[in-house]
């Protein structure tokens, strides 16, 4: 029976709603996926100039840069970050302590780099799990020692409306579910080579949140590279391949924040006395 409750282990109903039962949803046009692949730091610092031309409203990046390399390539990355309208860069959580619950560290990218961004962890629910564990939650905040950091996407939501921010800090709950639209399809998206044709018009991205992440070396190419188990896999039960990447999941948790779509537990009292009414039903 080993092998059945290895493949049940990570089950959910909320699974089959998402897999199964769910409508397809439109896409967000507010938000832009851009992947980075495995370009290098001065490609990259190529790819951010061309996304500043058309005038986005926030770049958000999930990558760590924590140690220099060749000095122009730093340099070229550098001069594309400043010139970001808002930028938004990846954290990460660390030393985590069982006893107070707390973080002990969080890191930055170098502070040649992290000096125009504002910070956000991009650390998700069982992201480190032995065996990929299916990411259905997202934590709005993190007490790090006597501090609290913003996630990734709460830290980008915020910056492109605040209002939106508000409402989700209101709630305070410390684990929101995430209301899925869709994997990458249901937003806008750039893949890594498209940003060297000088043809390319991305005048559509003005004005919206650019996420910008690894989504494999092309769009087309799997990996299994920052990519994660979610409900949306088809085969909810003995999955063979993670469905979406970090990036995109982010671009979930941000689009459910601005849209206010949130999903709602049942309060337990209501649990309990509908399995009262079925179950004397049932009997009846």
């Amino acid at each position: 029976l080993s092998p059945l409750a290895n493949a049940l282990g990570d089950f959910d109903v909320y699974v089959i709603v998402y897999s199964r039962l769910l409508e397809e949803q439109t896409v967000d046009t507010n938000i832009v996926l851009v992947n980075i692949g495995n370009l290098s730091r001065k490609e990259l610092s190529d790819q951010i100039e061309v996304l500043n031309k058309f005038q986005p409203a926030v770049i958000g990046i999930d990558a760590l840069f924590e140690s220099p390399k060749d000095s122009e390539s730093d340099f070229s990355l550098t001069a594309a970050l400043s010139k970001c309208r808002h930028l938004v860069m990846v954290d990460k959580l660390d030393n985590f302590n069982d006893e107070t619950k707390l973080y002990g560290a969080l890191h930055s990218s170098l502070i040649s780099f992290s000096q125009f961004s504002s910070g956000g962890f991009a650390n998700l629910p069982n992201d480190d799990a032995v065996g990929f564990r299916t990411i259905r939650e997202f934590r709005p905040k993190e007490k790090v020692n006597d501090s609290v950091a913003l996630s990734f996407a709460v830290r980008i939501s915020g910056i492109y409306k605040q209002d939106a921010l508000k409402n989700l800090l209101a709630r305070n709950n410390r684990d929101e579910i995430i209301n899925y639209r869709g994997n990458y399809n249901r937003f806008y998206f750039i893949d890594t080579y498209q940003y060297a044709d000088p043809s390319a018009d991305f005048s559509f991205i003005k004005d919206k949140i650019i996420l910008m992440g690894y989504m494999g070396p092309d769009i087309n190419t799997k990996t299994l590279e920052d990519v994660f188990f979610t409900p949306l896999n088809e085969r909810y039960a003995g999955k063979s391949f993670p469905d979406m990447y970090g990036i995109v999941i982010h671009a979930n948790i941000i689009s459910m924040i601005l849209n206010g779509t949130y999903v709602n537990l049942m309060p337990t009292w209501i649990s309990i006395l509908l399995a009262v009414i079925i179950c004397f039903l049932n009997v009846k």
